[in-house]
């Protein structure tokens, strides 16, 4: 079976480490430099872009973002946006959909006519299934990757991150909180306590505003900083566990398994083996990329 023609995508930053394409979808991985800053364009065929490394700032005309590992986010057809990298610099996988199966996925999914970020685990799971499979090149690895990626725009568009300019400051307040001490023992008392109202009525407007709960949240942001800690140090799995804020390292091994889809020792070993892939590809040799 041919593989569908794609049109170019506007990829005049960054690096290509690999380029696949299958009958419905044409996969790229990508690596950006610190600091780099993607001014606005438009792609002219809808596309998935899954967070692999690093973080960076997604704007676009209906949607602002921060991107961390394992999010997911969509943006359909002429959807302009830009991109503003830190100074991790980030790996990407862009994942382009042939109009044919746009249409049909739309017919299910209305919710994918504007953009949407996704950064629950079930989808996060989803995506690092992808990845995998991307990066073995099997000789089935095309029908598979067409059902993982069906798949996962089912997850994204069944939970998209809401957003919106009537969010409470008091839940501002509170997600800031769990942001800057998610490695401590918060308690959703303590942080409800801190911003002024009932930990109940907490744990409803944050579900309805992030599409996650505060627990989901928190164990979201352990598992960002501990892929940050595996993809950039070599120190060993217990003491990232530990800095993380998990209890032990069984439980982080847990945890990790259920939102990465893999272990965090195999997690490791797959970002070995893609630097010995790309071996003079670090992100300090990108400044003129």
């Amino acid at each position: 079976m041919g593989c569908t023609k794609f049109s170019s995508l506007p990829f005049r930053h960054g690096r290509v480490l690999k380029d696949l394409s299958t009958t419905q979808f044409r996969i790229v991985e990508r690596l950006y430099r610190p600091n780099l800053q993607v001014p606005s364009h438009r792609h002219t065929d809808a596309h998935l872009v899954i967070t692999l490394r690093g973080k960076y700032v997604q704007r676009s005309d209906r949607v602002d973002a921060e991107l961390t590992p394992w999010s997911v986010s969509f943006y359909p057809a002429g959807e302009s946006h830009s991109a503003s990298y830190s100074s991790m610099g980030a790996r990407s996988l862009h994942i382009e959909i042939s109009p044919e199966a746009l249409s049909r996925v739309r017919a299910a999914s209305p919710a994918l006519d504007g953009p949407v970020i996704c950064q629950e685990d079930r989808a996060a799971s989803i995506a690092g299934a992808i990845y995998r499979e991307f990066r073995a090149s099997h000789a089935t690895s095309s029908l598979v990757l067409d059902g993982l990626i069906l798949q996962l725009f089912g997850e994204i568009s069944r939970n998209p991150l809401e957003t919106g300019n009537d969010l409470p400051p008091w839940l501002s307040r509170a997600d800031e909180m769990i942001r800057t001490r998610f490695t401590e023992a918060l308690t959703l008392s303590e942080i409800a306590s801190s911003v002024g109202v009932h930990p109940v009525h907490l744990a409803r407007e944050y579900r309805k505003y992030y599409s996650f709960t505060v627990g989901e949240k928190i164990r979201r942001l352990r598992i960002d900083y501990a892929c940050q800690q595996i993809s950039d140090t070599e120190y060993p799995l217990a003491d990232i566990a530990l800095a993380s804020g998990f209890f032990d390292q069984s439980h982080f091994t847990v945890a990790f398994k259920n939102c990465v889809g893999t272990p965090p020792s195999v997690y490791r070993r797959s970002l070995r083996q893609t630097r010995e892939f790309v071996p003079h590809m670090e992100l300090s040799e990108l400044a003129g990329s």
